[in-house]
């Protein structure tokens, strides 16, 4: 290194019409560079701090949107697709 700073891009984050707030990105970064933000609709979704981010790609490494289909499981096959929601308003459903 020369002694100049590196300016990081934003890390690569699933978009927010297919994250399923499962907050495993926040989770993973050790800089808490990720805060998970609730959104008017009651939907979390991941924020970036850029001053805390190093770039270091653990957030993207662990999203389940980014990599279906990347992990195995113990048979060889492709693990199944994870997704989560949330109701804002318990009364919308009757059990």
């Amino acid at each position: 290194m020369n002694g100049t700073l590196i300016e990081f891009a934003s890390p690569l984050l699933a978009p927010p019409h297919l994250c399923t707030g499962c907050g495993a990105c926040s989770a993973a970064c050790s800089q808490g560079a990720l805060a998970m933000k609730e959104d008017g609709d009651g939907f979390v979704f991941p924020s970036v701090r850029r001053e805390s981010c190093i770039g270091c790609g653990k957030c993207t490494s662990v999203c389940l949107i980014l990599n279906i289909g990347k992990a195995a499981s113990n048979d060889g096959d492709a693990a199944p697709g994870m997704f989560a929601a949330r109701l804002k308003d318990r009364g919308a459903v009757s059990l």
